[in-house]
């Protein structure tokens, strides 16, 4: 007689309808389980007659209770703060689930590529934490990414460049917010529309091409003369703005690739005494405290930051929880736009 095959804790699931994960949390009796799932998974273990593995419990509660929230390098010596709201919002929306799920939340600084890596393969094998999320800009180092995969190091990379580079992603679906923006501006009457900020990061790419789409789907060319490629910062903005305010036939329209940007736009069009809106129409990203703090309150599309670091924890978690498979892997949030009052139709001519 042939030996009954062993019922596995997948078949389980499958007859619950409910997640792997569901099920081990289920076994283990954590908090937070939704009642009727709870049944589900009880009825179907019953029901199959399934024996969980002693080995299996024991490697389930050995998962460290706790991961890392990467820092970008830069947030050492942020001597005027830029970037401390992102920050922030990657802890809290980090934070608010390792409190659901009950595991700590470690921040761990960055320092140059190499170190860091060693630093994070370090935690991990120590069994002090049981990975990590890795947030832009620090998901632009290649190396990082692939030293932590090389070493089946755990980690939820957010708003990487190339996704290829991490098993599990979460971003903001940028372009296409962008894109809508810009044709809105177009539907206004606005034709002379220039580009503010940008680079090599994953969110100057994504918000570039959106622009550019607008344009292409408008039948409107793209002057290279509207496109100012400077950095993230307002420093970056007041760049762009002296340089396209200062063109002979200027932009009536300028979409700005974040707030802060944005910011140091509206501060060079004060300098030059234009009427706001009326003479220049500016639209930023990433909706800020800034943006409702500039004159005029800016028009702008709102960044999940918080969401994003929130998802990208369920990712890892439920990845420590499954063994090391994989869950939910991806997840492309939208981008929300926000209308205040630095936007209007272009001056007549």
């Amino acid at each position: 007689m042939n030996k009954p095959e062993k019922i596995t804790i997948r078949e389980v699931a499958a007859r619950a309808g409910v997640s792997v994960m569901t099920v081990s949390r289920v076994l283990r009796n954590e908090p937070y389980v939704a009642e009727d799932k709870c049944q589900a998974v009880r009825a179907a273990i019953k029901e199959l007659g399934y024996v969980p593995l002693q080995s299996a419990r024991n490697l389930a509660s050995s998962v460290p209770k706790a991961i890392g929230l990467l820092l970008p390098r830069e947030a050492g010596d942020m001597s005027d703060k830029t970037g401390y709201e992102y920050l922030t919002a990657l802890h809290l929306g980090a934070l608010g689930v390792c409190q659901e799920r009950n595991y700590a939340l470690v921040l761990v600084k960055g320092q140059s590529e190499r170190r860091v890596a060693e630093d994070l393969v370090g935690l991990v094998r120590s069994r002090q934490l049981g990975g990590f999320v890795v947030p832009a800009p620090a998901t632009e180092s290649p190396g990082l990414l692939n030293a932590l995969a090389r070493h089946a190091i755990p980690f939820s990379a957010v708003s990487p460049l190339r996704t290829d580079r991490a098993p599990l992603w979460v971003a903001a679906d940028e372009r296409p917010a962008v894109r809508a923006m810009t044709r809105h501006l177009i539907e206004l009457g606005h034709r002379h529309i220039a580009f503010a900020g940008g680079g090599s990061a994953r969110a100057g790419f994504e918000r570039l091409e959106g622009f550019k789409e607008a344009h292409q789907l408008a039948h409107l060319p793209v002057s290279d003369r509207y496109l100012s490629l400077t950095g993230f910062g307002f420093d970056g903005g007041l760049e762009s703005g002296r340089a396209l305010l200062g063109l002979a036939k200027r932009p009536t329209a300028v979409v700005c690739a974040n707030d802060d940007i944005a910011a140091g736009v509206l501060a060079v069009a004060h300098e030059k005494q234009l009427v706001l809106p009326a003479q220049l129409s500016v639209v930023g990203f990433d909706n800020s405290g800034l943006s409702r703090k500039t004159w005029p309150a800016l028009t702008t599309i709102d960044l999940p930051v918080a969401a994003m670091a929130a998802q990208a924890v369920r990712q890892l978690i439920g990845t420590l929880e499954s063994g090391g498979e994989a869950v939910a892997a991806t997840a492309l949030l939208p981008c929300l736009p926000t209308f205040r009052d630095s936007v209007a139709p272009p001056p007549r001519a």
